[in-house]
């Protein structure tokens, strides 16, 4: 189905004018991510593609003014977005509330529907001649022509048909783009359903649901809406199933049959299969229309998905200004979180959306609220290494007390800056009072595991050389263990980096201690009785320990005395796996139950929300599934992807 120009213009924004410095920083950040004015442009803005004038939309390229049936507006144009008629790209259109209201109130208004078809009509013509045999951008141009001709059933019926038979030869050519696939499949069944050709439309869908390129994401819950809408054999909301039928309108962005179903108040709060609300899924979908009309008729602002999100943790997600707006205006909760403990702040810097972060901050956002990690606004933004967020960190430093919070992994926002971040962002960190030598739990500080080129920048902010961690190494140690040659470099430049000679004599007792628990050696007594403060040191590429490694080779015997001798039973690696996560993936049963008797933790959550039960079942470990769940672990905790561990277990019995 065809979207119409309110879903492709429903970016909007809105002037700010006695915003704080921190607000009018992010607004102008905000205004920088969106690009420049359209330079191509003349009197009348046209899609690049197919050459067709944008109907009664008027800009000036010099001046940025933008009018619409001759009425000037305040708003200026940035590039517009995709075609309504053959999709080609322009860019966004940005427009105030009520510009934009006067331009959906003109474009929609009875009187211009035939002036609209008769123009939809000419363009079409224009479009042939000037379109090479593209099916899939002349199968849109049919679709288009055939709701331009509805006054002419037997010519729309053509133009459906014709548009039918393009879209089924691009979806088989080899041209065919893979972010297009799901759309022009859709349009085939629906394409299908308007030529009352139903058993064909429902088994086309049926087909989509079993090709495995549509098995991701939100493609499943969408086709089952769609189907739901084909069995009904019409578009009469009467004849729609009785469950779900607000969610079915959505899915096939039907906006007179969600305006009639929504007489029925008790629909707006239903929730489908997937846990979403009809305004859920308006959002989830781009559908700023059908969001408007839910709001209006008192869609709950609270309801979440069965990840926690509310309508504006999706709106921050989607980049949705206008909806995150109108649910702000509606006073929606800017610190309310999901199950990760996310706000919808954290979830914008997340997906790296600054200008709905402005919106939430300017709606009062607490900047120190922590997710379930313990990070901040702060940590989220040092994983960004780009202009906008070292602008963002500058405005964010101003209104922030504790520039030293931790999160539970012990690590401060320089920690996580010199991981990910830049040399603006360490320098401005430090500036507003940041600890270059803040250390997390096994001693290190940012100059142990900072991205190489950050070193020197460390360095010259004042970091110490000569601190060493809970293993009694240095930061130029570590270096050398890992032949980091740039980091290197980069210690000698400052002519501070230690004696040769000491980093050689470690480097080998180390190889020996990792080696010796990886292949279950005996020597690792030895070692251990030499060196007994290396039993939880931390191999440098992953952050294994020597019980990680003993582990996961199934060494039995290493790994008991690796625990009689105080090693970490829930040492974590980099990603956040301990030792059990490690002997559940490969298999090792008596591993595992040598951790347990030990007391390890069953529950241990990895950086993908993993347990140890989870890893067994992916493995197909039935055994080691078994034995856990009789320890009391979970087989219905969800992982980042929403899994549980019931729903990964394979047949197998290994």
């Amino acid at each position: 189905m065809p979207r119409r120009p309110e879903a492709l213009l429903a970016m909007t924004t809105r002037s700010i004018s006695d915003f704080s410095a921190l607000i009018m920083l992010l607004f102008i950040v905000a205004m920088l991510a969106a690009g420049s004015f359209a330079a191509d442009f003349e009197t009348q803005l046209s899609c690049p593609v197919c050459r067709i004038d944008y109907p009664a939309i008027v800009g000036d390229a010099a001046t940025g003014q933008l009018a619409i049936d001759g009425q000037p507006l305040a708003a200026r144009f940035l590039p517009l977005p995709e075609c309504p008629l053959c999709g080609g790209v322009f860019g966004d259109l940005e427009l105030s509330g009520s510009d934009m209201q006067k331009l959906e109130s003109f474009i929609w208004a009875p009187e211009h529907q035939n002036d609209r078809k008769t123009d939809t009509r000419l363009r079409f013509a224009r479009l042939l001649e000037q379109l090479e045999r593209d099916s899939r951008q002349t199968g849109l141009a049919y679709l288009q022509a055939a709701w331009a001709s509805s006054e002419n059933p037997q010519q729309a019926k053509s133009y459906r048909e014709k548009s039918l038979e393009l879209f089924k030869e691009y979806l088989t050519s080899p041209e065919a783009e893979e972010e297009q696939l799901f759309d022009i499949s859709l349009k085939v069944a629906d394409s299908l359903r308007q030529l009352q050709r139903f058993e064909e439309s429902e088994a086309w869908l049926k087909q989509m649901q079993t090709d495995e390129r549509f098995q991701q994401a939100w493609y499943p819950m969408l086709l089952n809406h769609t189907l739901e809408l084909i069995r009904s054999g019409n578009s009469n909301p009467a004849a729609l199933p009785a469950g779900n039928r607000l969610h079915n309108a959505i899915a096939a962005n039907d906006i007179e049959i969600l305006s009639s179903l929504l007489a029925e108040k008790k629909l707006v709060h239903e929730i489908d299969t997937a846990g979403l609300t009809p305004l859920l899924l308006a959002i989830n979908n781009d559908n700023n229309a059908a969001a408007r009309l839910l709001l209006e008729a008192g869609a709950e602002l609270t309801q979440t998905d069965t990840r926690g999100n509310t309508p504006l943790h999706l709106a921050a997600q989607r980049n949705n200004r206008e909806i995150a707006r109108l649910l702000l205006d509606k006073r929606a909760n800017p610190d309310s979180a999901n199950h990760l403990g996310q706000t919808p702040l954290h979830v914008a810097i997340e997906t790296l959306n600054p200008q709905i972060a402005g919106l939430l901050l300017t709606a009062g956002a607490n900047l120190n609220r922590k997710d379930s990690h313990g990070n901040s606004l702060l940590h989220m933004i040092c994983q960004r290494a780009n202009p906008q967020y070292e602008k963002i960190l500058e405005a964010v430093l101003k209104h922030t007390d504790d520039v030293n919070q931790r999160n539970f992994a012990s690590m401060t926002p320089l920690h996580i800056a010199a991981l990910h971040g830049s040399v603006n962002m360490l320098r401005s960190l430090v500036k507003a009072g940041a600890k270059v030598d803040a250390r997390i739990a096994d001693g290190s500080s940012a100059l142990f595991f900072c991205r190489p080129e950050l070193t020197e920048t460390l360095l010259e902010l004042g970091a110490d050389i000569n601190l060493k961690n809970n293993a009694g190494l240095s930061a130029f140690v570590q270096a050398r263990l890992s032949a980091d040659q740039q980091r290197i470099a980069a210690f000698k430049k400052t002519g501070r980096f230690g004696t040769p000679a000491q980093p050689v004599k470690i480097q080998s007792e180390l190889s020996d201690i990792f080696s010796a628990a990886k292949n279950g050696q005996p020597q690792l007594a030895t070692i251990l009785n030499e060196h007994p403060e290396q039993v939880n040191i931390r191999e440098i590429s992953l952050g294994e320990t020597p019980l990680h490694l003993a582990s996961a080779g199934g060494h039995v015997l290493t790994v008991r005395h690796l625990l009689d001798k105080g090693a970490a039973i829930d040492a974590t690696n980099d990603f956040l796996r301990t030792p059990l996560h490690y002997a559940a993936t490969m298999g090792h049963l008596a591993i595992v139950k040598t951790l347990c008797e030990a007391k390890a933790n069953i529950h241990a959550l990895d950086a993908r929300g993993t347990t140890p039960l989870h890893d067994a079942a992916a493995a197909g470990h039935r055994k080691i599934y078994n034995y856990l769940i009789q320890l009391g672990a979970s087989d219905s905790t969800l992982d980042n992807e929403g899994r549980s561990a019931a729903s990964l277990l394979d047949s197998g019995d290994n």
